[in-house]
């Protein structure tokens, strides 16, 4: 939708003819009303709502967490995300946990946003060297068997 720029307000919004847009740019033109750049969030939001959704149809999980940059437009895309996953996911429809529901309710499925934001990717690789344990470096010590 803003590529193709077919809203008169978000080009007005571009800092340079040249310049590409970036998420943070229509973040911010969804927050001042553009019905354009509000657009965009929806439909990112059924798009993240139909992948967690779906995998919730497959895993089953009691929490799924939104992270990275993404989650810095939460507030955007999220009540869109949340629908599409009350529409596509036959699992957590019945088990979505309502708001104020602590995180260890037995049977709820929770979505939440990182409470790291997009800084929990790189928090996460900076803490790799500090750790001893290899079942929390996500390997698994191969023992050999002894004859």
């Amino acid at each position: 939708m803003a590529r193709e720029g077919n809203d008169p307000i978000l080009a007005a919004a571009m800092p340079a003819p040249e310049s590409e847009w970036t998420a943070r740019m229509v973040a911010d033109a969804a927050e001042a009303g553009n019905a354009t750049a509000i657009a965009i969030f929806e439909r990112v939001g059924r798009a993240v709502g139909y992948a967690l959704g779906s995998t919730a149809n497959v895993l089953n999980l009691p929490l799924y967490v939104v992270a990275g940059g993404l989650s810095n437009a939460w507030d955007l895309f999220a009540p869109a995300m949340f629908a599409e996953m009350r529409r596509c996911s036959y699992v957590y429809r019945p088990t979505a946990a309502a708001a104020g529901d602590p995180l260890d309710t037995p049977g709820k499925s929770f979505v939440r946003r990182a409470e790291l934001g997009s800084d929990a990717g790189i928090l996460g690789a900076c803490l790799i060297p500090f750790t001893r344990d290899e079942d929390a470096l996500g390997r698994r010590a191969v023992s050999s068997v002894t004859s």
